[in-house]
C-alpha cells in the first residue's frame, strides 16, 4: 500500500496532520502564518505514553483528532497496523 502525506506547511501556511479512522483518511487543518494557531478542543491524557495529547477539530472529520507532528511520528500504518513502515521524503520546501 501507498499514501502520499503532507507534513507542514509553507512560506505563508501552517499545517497539522492527522488520519480519521472514521472516513480512513489523512486530514489537514491549515491557517495563515500571520494568524493564531488554532486551539485545541479537549484533550486526553495517553497511558501508552504517559502525556496529555491535545485533540483538534479537522474539517471533515467527526471527532476531534490528535495532530501527527512529522513522518517520523507515523509508527504504525493506519489503514493496515502495520509496524513495517518504508518513509519516503519526496519534497522538502518552505
Amino acid at each position: 500500500m501507498t499514501y502520499q502525506v503532507m507534513f507542514g506547511g509553507g512560506f505563508s501556511t501552517c499545517k497539522y496532520t492527522a488520519f480519521d479512522p472514521v472516513s480512513k483518511t489523512f486530514l489537514y487543518l491549515s491557517w495563515e502564518r500571520n494568524e493564531k494557531a488554532p486551539e485545541p478542543v479537549a484533550s486526553i491524557w495517553s497511558h501508552t505514553i504517559g502525556k496529555t495529547v491535545k485533540l483538534f477539530k479537522f474539517p471533515g472529520a467527526i471527532q476531534a483528532l490528535p495532530v501527527i507532528p512529522s513522518v517520523d511520528d507515523l509508527k504504525f500504518c493506519p489503514f493496515t497496523g502495520s509496524k513495517d513502515l518504508t518513509k519516503t521524503v519526496l519534497l522538502k520546501y518552505d
